[in-house]
């Protein structure tokens, strides 16, 4: 099933709200879209290409994001990210974004997430969590 991802696309829309911005998030002083958030709705679009993908044992974990600014987006704007899976290699998943404020090309990056076992890693996640803080 995983190796038919490659190929899918995935869409993730945002309204920019003053907390979505440089200002509010402490990057800058500049009312713009902050990086964070950029990173954000790119991950959401990856989420939505993969929604119909994975086995309901199966969740996926982001390896490693690489985002490129490369225009502004202020309070009010519609923004609109694109995601495409352009590599399957056995479980990670490779996908370039892009994300457009209309038809401007305002940030462009990808994306490696890899497939993982939803209850085995929600159980790590759970001991961790009681070592971590044992009382």
């Amino acid at each position: 099933m995983i190796d038919d991802v490659l190929g899918a696309i995935g869409i993730a829309s945002l309204n920019i709200r003053p907390a979505d911005t440089c200002l509010a998030q402490g990057i800058n002083d500049l009312p713009t879209i902050a990086a964070p958030t950029a990173i954000l709705m790119m991950e959401g679009a990856v989420n939505a290409a993969l929604q119909e993908y994975l086995l309901n044992e199966e969740s996926t974990v982001t390896l490693k994001n690489n985002l490129r600014m490369l225009g502004f987006a202020g309070v009010g704007s519609d923004l609109q990210a694109n995601a495409k899976c352009v590599e399957v290699n056995d479980d990670e998943l490779k996908f370039e974004i892009e994300v457009y404020c209309a038809t401007r090309l305002i940030a462009q990056g990808e994306i490696v997430r890899k497939v993982v076992d939803r209850i085995t890693l929600t159980a790590k996640i759970a001991a961790q969590g009681l070592i971590d803080h044992p009382n």
